[in-house]
């Protein structure tokens, strides 16, 4: 099968500046001078820096939007689904979309699969330099390959592995002297759509593959910080090792005796000195301000909030005072949650579906740590699968099912901060000021402190009747 392939060279620019790889062509930072004793200039030479910004600034972002928190709850007016949602949530969801998270700060764009290993059930998170996407004109996903490096189980050696779903099929190869080989005859599991879900930040829909980096122009600058940081932290050595002089008839020879430790002792003779060359510290101190501006100033155009715990320690800070600190941080992730809003319906609607084909087959599903998955929408026959849409020529890509309407699964994302004992009382006195002064419903009530408790407003208000129903009347 002959696949398109679309490289993104930015995905692994950015992922080099990420990881710093793009310095490993440069000498080691601790190398100052080459076997001739010629200085090396310090653009020649990796940065040594303690921390990686770039580093920092992807990891911080994942996780204020894709933490335990505020990753969201699935909601549906079926219940059964809304649980199945829910076991999914916590057992499969959650730990791969924070690591398909990560591949899209980094990256711009990542891709999740799934399949059922002997009716398991599995999912994958790939980054954007290994995952190739196929579009139709409409945005919708036609076909995924995944070229990637493993170890071959024939020979145990490292070779370099392409997965190719369709809407279809399930194809493995292997590269062995510059051709594909397969590694098993291809799978058809017949979905109707392909067994994977896009992400792409900051995009937009229809043809278009990519999304942006949260490095996105901040190549310059952060090679900037780490080299600063690097000169800092040479100066800081050189502080604290200063370099020695001597002064003497035959210096060759006492350097020859000298033992530097504050134990030990030097025996100087005649009009001969002995003095350590310490740095200056004034530009010790510019170094290390200049390094302390140019960190805030690329967190600032990330968008990037890290708080000084010296500074917060023992502050009793609001919930409301943290989202007024974090509001770069919450627009950032305010602005991604849209493509994931996507990304989550339309997995969790697959995986619904794709579970309900199987169990058509009389076959078991199984989620890890949860009972047997019973999938509340009618099974789905091949027949049914190729009704959605009857394509007739199968030798070029079948046009898959547009699924995400067939399963009602919405979300609700969790809070960025818990509000505080004093703000959760004032927000309770409120509601219930506006509910006996009939200025509000019970719903509209249920409503103001729902994004609080976490529960859903319309079950909350049903309960609330059903519990305030009198005896006499069950």
């Amino acid at each position: 099968m002959s696949v398109p392939i679309s490289p993104n060279a930015s995905a692994a620019h950015h992922q080099a500046i990420y990881d710093m790889s793009r310095y490993d062509d440069l000498l080691p930072w601790e190398k100052e001078r080459d076997a001739s004793g010629k200085y090396i200039s310090v653009e020649r030479r990796r940065p040594g820096v303690p921390v990686n910004l770039a580093r920092t600034i992807c990891n911080t972002a994942r996780d204020f939007l894709l933490c335990h928190r505020t990753f969201p709850q699935f909601t549906s007016e079926d219940e059964t689904t809304r649980g199945i949602a829910t076991d999914l949530r916590d057992e499969i969801l959650l730990p791969v979309c924070q690591k398909a998270g990560l591949h899209a700060m980094i990256q711009g764009s990542a891709a999740i699969t799934f399949g059922f290993v002997r009716g398991v059930l599995r999912c994958r998170a790939w980054p954007r330099t290994q995952s190739h996407p196929i579009f139709d004109d409409a945005g919708q996903l036609l076909a995924l390959v995944i070229v990637y490096q493993g170890i071959n189980p024939a020979d145990g050696k490292s070779a370099t592995f392409r997965l190719t779903l369709d809407a279809m099929t399930e194809t493995w190869e292997v590269q062995s002297q510059g051709a594909w080989e397969q590694l098993r005859p291809p799978f058809q599991h017949n979905f109707g759509f392909v067994p994977a879900v896009w992400i792409r930040h900051f995009g937009t829909d229809g043809n278009e593959v990519d999304g942006m980096s949260l490095l996105e122009d901040l190549a310059a600058p952060l090679k900037a910080h780490d080299y600063s940081y690097s000169r800092e932290n040479r100066a800081l050595n050189y502080t604290a090792d200063p370099t020695m002089v001597l002064k003497d008839k035959d210096p060759v020879a006492l350097q020859k005796d000298v033992v530097r430790s504050p134990a030990g002792s030097m025996l100087l003779g005649e009009n001969a000195d002995a003095k350590y060359l310490e740095m200056e510290g004034t530009g010790l101190e510019r170094q290390a301000e200049f390094r302390r501006d140019l960190r805030k100033g690329i967190l600032e155009v990330a968008r990037v909030v890290i708080m000084d715990s010296d500074k917060i320690t023992g502050a009793n800070l609001s919930g409301y005072a943290l989202t007024v600190l974090h509001r770069p941080m919450i627009d950032l992730a305010d602005s991604l949650k849209p493509a994931w809003n996507q990304a989550l319906t339309e997995l969790v609607t697959r995986i619904l579906l794709a579970s309900s084909i199987i169990r058509s087959r009389a076959q078991s599903v199984l989620i890890r740590n949860v009972e047997t998955l019973r999938v509340p929408v009618p099974a789905v026959s091949s027949s049914t699968v190729t009704a959605w849409h009857p394509w007739t020529d199968r030798t070029a890509w079948p046009e898959p099912a547009i699924v995400r309407h067939l399963v009602d699964v919405g979300t609700q994302w969790g809070l960025y901060f818990a509000p505080s004992p004093e703000e959760y009382q004032t927000t309770v006195n409120t509601a219930s000021v506006a509910l006996a002064s009939e200025l509000a419903s019970h719903e509209t009530a249920v409503r103001m402190v729902a994004p609080i408790t976490g529960v859903d407003p319309a079950e909350e208000v049903e309960r609330i009747r059903a519990e305030s129903t009198p005896l006499g009347a069950i």
